[in-house]
Parts: C-alpha cells; structure tokens; sequence
C-alpha cells in the first residue's frame, strides 16, 4: 500500500466512524502551498481536503493517518 492510499483509507474510514460524507480528497505538490511545510487543507466551501504530496511521500505511517483523521473531523 501507498502512503497516498494509506491516507485516503484513513479518511474512508473517519468518515464511516462519524457517520459523514465521503469529502473529495485531492493530493498537490508542495509549490501549491503557502507555505510547502503545510501537511494538508481542508476547504470547508468545497467539502474537500487537500493533501500535500510531498509531505505524504516523506512522512511516516503515524504522521499521515493522525493527519488524514484531523482533517476529516473538520468536515
């Protein structure tokens, strides 16, 4: 398993445990950041979390799933 797909599991599965709708989840490249240490976004207005790539391919297992579950808590 990817750490890309790891944390679309995470979010799949946060969003089953509190009983939400699925947000979009998109992946983009640090240079798409204000600030490229940022690790994700979430846009209340679109219902979507944004994840940045290059934080998820240098991150471990821990970091992104603590991530990917804040993120979806917002939602």
């Amino acid at each position: 398993m990817t750490k890309i797909e790891f944390a679309l599991l995470f979010i799949q599965t946060a969003t089953k445990i509190i009983n939400i709708p699925l947000p979009e989840v998109f992946f983009a490249s640090s240079s798409n950041f204000p600030n490229p240490e940022i690790s994700s976004i979430y846009r209340y207005k679109n219902n979507e979390i944004i994840f940045n790539e290059d934080w998820v391919n240098r991150s471990n297992e821990l970091e992104i799933m603590i991530t990917a579950l804040h993120e979806t808590r917002l939602a």
